[in-house]
């Protein structure tokens, strides 16, 4: 199935997720509290499902009429970062992708199985890559994110000029650097330190500043 799902700049989604923070989460409470904003902000019930991720290898769906999000029951009780990334990333597909999942229809997970496996690898690819850095930039938005940043870069600042001084690379240290960042950064936000370094490499912002 083909959705001719278009091609968004990383800015425009990161502007779309302050956009919704400052609707939102105006008070800028960290670690954002995603799922209270979807129950109580946008009405939208978080139901837990057994055995979603076996059967769909995902996290969660947003029903066609937005008024559910389902998530993997075992992700909704024991994974607490990786249940706020799928309401974060769900949100995405609400606020990115709402003409597109409009036009769906599925009244069973089954429906939403047979749906999924036959959306075109292109416009799936789309889809989840835009809902991810949406998720990301939503569950670590820069008003909380830059001082932190500065913070964590500051304390390894000594290593980064030791290995520029024996003639490393900064392409060869910038993949270790980030992932420190990262580890160091992922608990204030209350998300993994993949959705971290996503985050981080997304966002040029945050690359530049690295020596």
């Amino acid at each position: 199935m083909t959705l001719s799902v278009a091609y968004l700049e990383k800015a425009n989604i990161k502007r779309a997720a302050e956009d919704f923070n400052l609707r939102y989460n105006s008070a800028k409470v960290i670690p954002v509290p995603i799922d209270s904003i979807i129950e109580s902000r946008l009405k939208i019930d978080i139901v837990p499902m057994a055995g979603l991720k076996e059967g769909l290898e995902s996290g969660g769906f947003i029903s066609s009429d937005f008024t559910t999000i389902h998530i993997d029951q075992y992700i909704y009780f024991n994974v607490e970062v990786r249940y706020r990334f799928s309401l974060a990333h769900e949100i995405g597909h609400y606020v990115l992708h709402k003409d597109i999942i409009g036009t769906l229809r599925f009244d069973s997970v089954e429906d939403w199985v047979e749906m999924y496996d036959s959306i075109d690898s292109n416009d799936y690819g789309k889809l989840e890559f835009q809902a991810n850095h949406f998720a990301g930039c939503v569950l670590v938005p820069d008003f909380a994110l830059k001082s932190k940043f500065d913070e964590a870069l500051k304390d390894i600042l000594s290593d980064i000029k030791t290995a520029q001084e024996s003639g490393i690379s900064r392409e060869t240290y910038l993949e270790s650097v980030v992932s420190n960042i990262a580890r160091k950064l992922a608990p204030v936000f209350n998300v993994s330190s993949s959705c971290m370094e996503n985050r981080i490499k997304n966002d040029d912002n945050y690359l530049k500043l690295i020596p």
